[in-house]
């Protein structure tokens, strides 16, 4: 019995032991078991907040700061400035237009879904076109910025303040929509682009601009008056200009909606009336005495709704114009004839195209321009702006009365030529406008103030340009689609391109640059800014322009031959073509196609 006791007294104890180990392990199992998981849940933290790292880190531009996207001979781009370069490639086309002023690429629209054709005629995307024109622009940097150097050659004064300007104005945009001055460069440029790094771009791009027009006015300056007067002996018809009055009567349209039997009685109406148009125009040219005639007869065989515009006596008065000008607006059979070395004063014919029957008489034959060129600012402020400002003011009072201005609203209406005394004492006359005498008034006022405004500020070019841009009516001086930069700018003012009475101003022979002044036209009155003469005729500045043209190409394709095939695509060039396009597309092309 008590062997047996001992027995199992021995097994339980093993088997206690058993359960025990086997209790051990369990534990010890469990204890492994929170430790893998604990370890993967802060694995995956840790990836987490990488990721989230990464993210931000990108959304902020840290990696296109550092990815290189091309090199060009010895520097190497990132993906940021790959961006600023192929974002103002874009600018510039989608801003481009041809002499009829034609868009010539549809910035409404995708660049990757346009087509156009490259230099060997072989038809590409407009993106791979800006693409290659990104490269083609960094591989002159690259040419000029090294011969910058190697000539000791540094921004000028001039440059480094354009820079400041362009940064001080995306500052204030930045300003408005609550973005610091970095952040917005990187909304409109892309991503890894900040204010330093973009003032540097601008520097390099100023510098290149500098070198490569010093270069060019080089070569112009270069030009020998033998070679001149040789260019000019081969077509003098080609730098001549004509003066002359010119009348255009309207031809009647066929109906393109009609058919049939209706079709061609509408024809034979229609060419009937053409015909009449016609002989009205031979009739007015057999009543033509002289210039007084013309201009009284244009009065009376002008279309109905040029009545007014035909009241001035400078309606009908073209100068300086340009056989290539007639040859493409009129006819090339006209421009012959306008251009023919037997042409006389007094001359006159009539001539038709599809739309207009034209009556013209000579004033001054063919001859060589002894002028030169000038250059000018203005700020238009319109009658038509004017007048719609004292109606709207007029319509806001109950008795038609406005109590800041005292304007009566027939007032603005009544065209009865008057002089009236404005409030520094200038006579103001509305004789020979449409406009009412309390419109023009109002308007000299306005002009008045701004020039006063000019005068107790900064008495710059730059100062006159931002209050142009502020004030000017002149859409085609100012604005988005401003030629020569904005800022009421026109340079090279041709003989006949303005009205007279602001011609005649900028053309006055003391005319100095900085001088100011206020002119009236039919248009307004123009606060005007003289920039400057040039210092030859205009003819000779057209022809050596012309010669200077060829030279100037001639060394460009010599510099491309020179600097040959330095660009190579980097690890990231894809990268950064596809991530500068989504900016485009995102940021300009949805505007584009919203104001379309």
């Amino acid at each position: 019995m008590a062997k047996t006791e001992e027995k199992t007294n021995d097994y339980r104890l093993e088997r206690k032991k058993r359960l025990a180990k086997a209790a051990k392990t369990r534990k010890q199992g469990g204890a492994d078991s929170t430790k893998i998981v604990s370890i993967i849940i802060y694995a995956i933290c840790i990836v987490a907040v990488l990721a989230l790292c990464c993210f931000g880190l990108y959304q902020f531009g840290v990696p296109q700061k550092v990815m290189p996207a091309l090199k060009v001979g010895d520097k190497t781009y990132t993906v940021a400035e790959y961006s600023f370069y192929y974002t103002n490639v874009y600018h510039t086309y989608a801003n481009s237009q041809n002499s009829l002023g034609v868009a010539l690429f549809d910035s409404t629209k995708d660049p990757a879904a346009q087509t156009t054709t490259d230099e060997d005629g072989n038809t590409i995307t407009y993106d791979e076109l800006f693409r290659n024109q990104v490269k083609e622009t960094l591989e002159n940097a690259d040419y000029y910025l090294k011969k910058a150097k190697a000539d000791g050659i540094t921004l000028s004064e001039d440059n480094k303040a354009a820079i400041d300007k362009e940064i001080s104005e995306l500052a204030n945009y930045a300003n408005q929509y609550g973005y610091s001055t970095s952040r917005y460069i990187s909304v409109l440029y892309g991503k890894g682009l900040n204010e330093k790094k973009f003032r540097s771009l601008l520097e390099n791009q100023f510098l290149v601009s500098q070198v490569a027009t010093a270069e060019s006015e080089t070569i112009l300056s270069g030009i020998s008056d033998e070679e001149i007067e040789a260019k000019y002996a081969e077509d003098p018809t080609a730098y001549q200009l004509v003066d002359i009055r010119l009348l255009g009567m309207s031809l009647p349209k066929a109906d393109s909606a009609a058919t049939g039997t209706d079709a061609a009685s509408a024809t034979d109406a229609v060419a009937a009336d053409q015909a009449a148009v016609e002989a009205r125009g031979e009739e007015m040219l057999g009543r033509i005495t002289d210039e007084a005639s013309f201009i009284e007869l244009a009065k009376e065989y002008c279309d109905e709704g040029d009545r007014e515009t035909f009241e001035s006596d400078t309606a009908s008065l073209v100068k300086g114009l340009k056989k290539s000008i007639v040859s493409s607006n009129i006819g090339a059979d006209l421009a012959d004839w306008l251009f023919d070395a037997a042409r006389k004063t007094g001359d006159k014919r009539t001539y038709s195209t599809d739309d207009y029957a034209y009556v013209i008489y000579l004033i001054n034959p063919a001859y060589r321009s002894e002028e030169a060129l000038v250059s000018a600012r203005h700020i238009l402020i319109s009658f038509d702006s004017v007048k719609s400002e004292l109606e709207s003011q007029t319509a806001t009072d109950a008795t038609a009365t406005d109590a800041a201005t005292g304007t009566d609203a027939g007032e603005l209406d009544d065209t009865t030529v008057r002089t009236v005394e404005a409030s520094d004492g200038t006579k103001v006359t509305n004789a020979d406008t449409t406009y009412s005498a309390k419109v023009v008034l109002e308007a000299y006022e306005q002009a008045k103030d701004i020039l006063d405004q000019y005068k107790n500020g900064e008495q710059t070019a730059e100062a006159f340009g931002q209050l142009a841009e502020q004030y000017s009516a002149d859409t085609g001086s100012v604005g988005e689609n401003a030629t020569n930069g904005g800022g009421g700018l026109y340079t090279d003012i041709p003989r006949g391109q303005m009205v007279a009475p602001f011609e005649d101003w900028v053309y006055d022979e003391s005319r100095q640059p900085g001088d100011t002044g206020i002119v009236m036209t039919n248009y307004g009155w123009h606060v005007m800014y003289f920039v400057s003469r040039e210092d030859e005729p205009s003819w000779k500045a057209d022809i050596r322009h012309d010669i200077g043209d060829g030279l100037v190409a001639s060394n460009t394709d010599a510099i491309q031959e020179e600097i040959g095939d330095i660009t190579t695509e980097k690890a990231f060039y894809s990268f950064a073509c596809k991530s500068v396009l989504k900016n485009i597309n995102k940021l300009y092309v949805s505007a584009a196609s919203a104001n379309s």
